[in-house]
């Protein structure tokens, strides 16, 4: 997971730190410390000039004092390693990353975009979620689910009865998560159980009436099936009890990016990426429809 960053959206972060000063450290997602703790937390990829950041590297070696927020922000990466310098950000095509660019670009080409106009008071800080009881109307998650173009679902009972009822909640849960992508194929891939693969087929065949999405749908031997329901989104992974049926379930959520410590950012990339990782591989080993 990478943060992209061009060099004039620093004088953006400089103006609101300045604005702000006394809130930075609060504990809540609803500020720009949200966005430092991201920044301190991933590689980031930026404009800032090659020249500029070897005046950086330099600094290191010495007691330098810090004048800005971008000072801090460039010599932590530089210290970690994890400073990339790119000519220019516009024709990036990384659905997992965060972009912070002066000139707004397409969220759906990139998800979630930050521009000028952004006023830092707002950064989906709803959208990580412990526990979250309702009753299987799946509208009531739309406050809490972030921009997305692509959706892994693991659930051996997918498919199951009743099945007309779950293949509607299934139509209405992609919906959901692509409304915020409508220019570009919204890509989804299922994992469930071979042994209902009549079922199966139907689902794909009416799964596949949604406008713009690429699907796949791989089925597995029940043995290498997970048996709880776990979703996975471009910044999230979500596990609900019952998600497509008519009965009071609970939602969670884990998005990666807001922690009051950019540590755990980290981790819950890492975690993220094993658990994509190991669907990949059932994927690869596996025929699908």
């Amino acid at each position: 997971m990478n943060v992209y960053i061009d060099a004039e959206f620093f004088d953006v972060i400089e103006k609101q730190f300045d604005a702000e000063k006394g809130n930075f450290f609060s504990t809540s997602g609803n500020n720009l410390r949200a966005i430092f703790n991201l920044l301190s937390a991933l590689k980031i990829h930026t404009t800032v000039s090659k020249n500029e950041i070897i005046k950086y590297a330099k600094g290191l070696a010495g007691n330098k004092e810090y004048a800005s927020l971008k000072d801090v922000v460039i010599s932590q990466s530089l210290k970690k390693q994890q400073l990339n310098s790119v000519k220019s950000i516009d024709r990036v095509k990384d659905y997992n990353g965060f972009y912070f660019l002066k000139n707004h670009f397409p969220e759906e080409n990139n998800v979630i975009v930050k521009d000028e106009k952004y006023d830092f008071k707002y950064f989906y800080e709803d959208c990580s979620v412990s526990v979250y009881s309702f009753n299987g109307s799946i509208g009531d998650l739309k406050q809490f689910i972030p921009p997305a173009n692509a959706m892994i679902i693991s659930d051996p009972y997918i498919f199951d009865e009743p099945l007309d009822i779950k293949i509607g909640k299934v139509r209405e849960f992609i919906n959901l998560i692509k409304a915020n992508c409508i220019d570009i194929p919204f890509h989804l891939s299922i994992l469930t159980r071979t042994e209902n693969i009549y079922k199966v087929k139907k689902g794909f065949e009416e799964l596949s009436k949604i406008d713009n999405l690429a699907i796949q749908i791989v089925t597995l031997n029940k043995k290498d099936c997970e048996r709880d329901r776990n979703i996975f989104t471009n910044y999230t992974s979500i596990t609900i009890g019952h998600p497509f049926e008519n009965k009071k379930t609970n939602f969670n959520q884990n998005f990666f990016a807001v922690e009051n410590d950019p540590v755990k950012i980290s981790m819950n990339y890492t975690t993220n990426r094993s658990q994509l990782d190991d669907i990949k591989k059932k994927i690869s080993n596996t025929a699908s429809i």
